[in-house]
């Protein structure tokens, strides 16, 4: 059986199969045809999306009891596998002298005589599902109020049935100095300082991230985004304010020109 990964895509398995017996001999023919992303079809690591297989087959069958199988399969990109089976089948209310007995090889492959029997063709879907995604992720949005400067740590909310394995951020990453734990792929311990505020016309001074995961099953998941507004600094002036007046630094003596507006003993 083949195995998948957490894609979110509908799969689907097609298998037509062709099978004929010659007592006590067996030979099939099938050819598999999956829909999706991220299919491991022959269990061997290298996944594919939407793959298809030729597999041939001969049984052999000494007996009612045994079956000895060989299977070959070829995929669509070249690569096979080869595997060999033996299958014990007891039937039950049948004597057990029948079923290790070679004359009675025809009649459990329901054969009146030894010649090919018709082939059976099977052309339906056999394998439809969606497997559930186990990987998520959240992103915790810091305090309104940020002051430039300040380091602030990342919170992530993550539900994980497996192994993080790469840990990869999104958006102002630079601006904000993102700063990673002492191991890179840990998902925890990431930090954030401030960026100072800029003074430019028209800058925006605020700042946005998002977070990728990806498990060892190499499952991702993306986090919400996050907006990092940085807090205007405290202006010692403003316009049409009581508090400070701008002067002249040389008539005051004060830096910057501010004198207070009810000088002490006024």
């Amino acid at each position: 059986m083949p195995s998948f990964s957490a894609s979110g895509a509908w799969l689907r398995h097609y298998h037509p199969r062709l099978s004929a017996v010659l007592s006590p001999l067996g030979a099939s023919l099938s050819f598999e045809q999956y829909r999706g992303a991220s299919v491991d079809l022959l269990g061997n690591g290298n996944k594919q999306t939407d793959p298809s297989a030729m597999q041939v087959g001969l049984n052999y069958t000494p007996v009612p009891l045994v079956t000895v199988k060989s299977l070959a399969q070829l995929d669509n990109v070249g690569e096979t596998q080869d595997k060999v089976e033996l299958a014990m089948t007891y039937r039950l209310g049948v004597p057990l002298l029948k079923q290790i007995s070679p004359y009675y090889v025809e009649q459990a492959n329901h054969c009146a005589v030894a010649a090919m029997t018709a082939l059976n063709v099977i052309n339906v879907p056999v394998l439809e599902f969606r497997e559930s995604k186990t990987l998520q992720v959240f992103l915790a949005t810091p305090s309104w109020s940020l002051n430039p400067g300040e380091t602030l740590p990342l919170v992530l909310e993550i539900k994980a049935a497996n192994k993080i394995t790469a840990v990869n951020w999104q958006g102002d990453t630079q601006a904000v100095s993102l700063t990673p734990p002492a191991n890179i792929n840990d998902p925890q311990g990431w930090t954030l300082t401030v960026p100072a505020w800029d003074e430019t016309p028209g800058a925006s001074n605020h700042y946005q991230l998002s977070v990728t995961l990806e498990d060892e099953k190499q499952q991702k998941a993306t986090s919400n985004w996050i907006t990092l507004q940085v807090t205007a600094p405290l202006s010692l002036s403003i316009e049409g304010e009581p508090g400070l007046r701008r002067a002249n630094p040389a008539a005051t003596g004060h830096p910057g020109g501010y004198r207070p507006l009810h000088p002490e003993g006024n």
